[in-house]
Parts: structure tokens; C-alpha cells; sequence
């Protein structure tokens, strides 16, 4: 067999009590080719999921709304700025003359910081939604061993964080802090190796 093009991620061989085995999985089913040694082809759907799967998903969604929460916060917090350097710059306060130059340059600025920051919230959905499908958008893009996504997940999403608070535990008072912060950083760099992939894959599909 030979992949084509269009499948969303590569399909994996293995070789099973003496059969070839062809697996083309999709988030929690596998399509699965058997031919055996008298060259009879038998083709199967087998589910992949289990409850600690779920579990584990569940877990990696729940840290990625957090983190979808701090974003919008963000956000909102930036644009109310925005609209407070409207108001000061327009000589609505007392203490403020009006400066055109930076009035007109505020609301100018009012559909960049709404369009972009729209867009990173969409991407923040868009990323807590391939969370709990167990990264399967991630890897059509990246064209990537689902093992060797898995298992970066689990290291972003729990293992180097556990880690942290564990050897925090026995070196640190602020234990909780160092944990919190490894949390967000290693889940920041997930969402912005989300970001990279769906915009370099954006700008790959513009240049075919």
C-alpha cells in the first residue's frame, strides 16, 4: 500500500501474527487493512479510545481553557486601554487637552487590535477543540507520528510540570508558584506551535 496525499495523517505498519497490518487512524478509531499470507485482504474498524484516554484528554482540555482564560482576559484588558487612550487623547478629561495626532492615531489602531486579537482568540478555541479530539488537526498539518505528538503533549500538558513540582517540593518554599509558571509556559508554547503550523500551513496552501 501507498499513502496518498490526501490522508490526514501518515497510516502506520506493523506486522501482526504473521499478517501486514495497515492502520489509518482517526482520533479515536482505527481503519485497519490485514492481509495475510495467503494474500486475502480483510479490512476493520477497531476503537482506540478507553476511559483513562478520556481522562487524560480531559485533563489536557481543561489546562488549555485556563489558559484560554488568561488570554481573554488579556485581551479585554488591552482593549479597554485602548478605549481609556481614546478617551484621554480626545480632551474628554479634565486634565487632558485633546492631541489630534494621537486621537486619530487610537482609532486607527481600534480594527488592528480587534481583528488580531479575534484572531488569537479563535486560534485559543480552535486549540482547546484539537485538545480533547487528541491533537488530530496538529498532525494533519505537521504530517506527524501520532505516538511522538502524544507523548509531546503529555510532556508539555503534565510531565514537565509534575516534574517541576515534585523537585520544587524538596528545594522550595514557593513550590505552587514554579509549578504554576511552568504550567503556563509550557502551555503557551503549545498554543503558539498551534499558531506557527496552522499559519505556515496557511501560507503553503496560498502558494500552491
Amino acid at each position: 500500500f501507498r499513502d496518498h496525499f490526501s490522508l490526514d495523517t501518515p497510516s502506520d505498519a506493523v506486522r501482526f501474527r504473521s499478517a501486514a497490518v495497515r492502520v489509518f487512524s482517526s482520533n479515536t478509531q482505527q481503519f485497519q487493512l490485514i492481509e495475510s499470507t495467503d494474500k486475502a485482504v480483510t479490512a476493520k474498524i477497531s476503537s482506540d479510545g478507553s476511559s483513562g484516554l478520556s481522562m487524560l484528554r480531559g485533563c489536557y482540555t481543561l489546562v488549555s481553557i485556563l489558559m484560554m482564560g488568561f488570554l481573554l482576559i488579556f485581551c479585554l484588558q488591552v482593549l479597554l486601554f485602548l478605549f481609556v487612550s481614546l478617551v484621554m487623547e480626545g480632551g474628554l478629561t479634565s486634565k487632558q487637552n485633546l492631541n489630534i495626532f494621537h486621537f486619530l492615531g487610537a482609532i486607527l489602531s481600534i480594527p488592528i487590535f480587534v481583528y488580531g486579537l479575534s484572531s488569537a482568540l479563535t486560534m485559543a478555541t480552535e486549540f482547546v477543540i484539537d485538545t480533547w479530539r487528541g491533537h488530530h488537526f496538529f498532525r494533519t498539518i505537521v504530517r506527524a507520528n501520532a505516538v511522538n505528538v502524544d507523548w509531546m503533549a503529555f510532556a508539555l500538558f503534565l510531565g514537565i510540570p509534575l516534574f517541576v513540582m515534585i523537585f520544587s517540593l524538596f528545594t522550595s518554599d514557593y513550590w505552587w508558584e514554579k509549578t504554576a509558571l511552568t504550567w503556563f509556559v509550557c502551555i503557551t508554547i503549545s498554543y503558539f506551535s498551534f499558531c506557527l503550523a496552522v499559519f505556515l500551513y496557511e501560507i503553503w496552501g496560498a502558494l500552491e
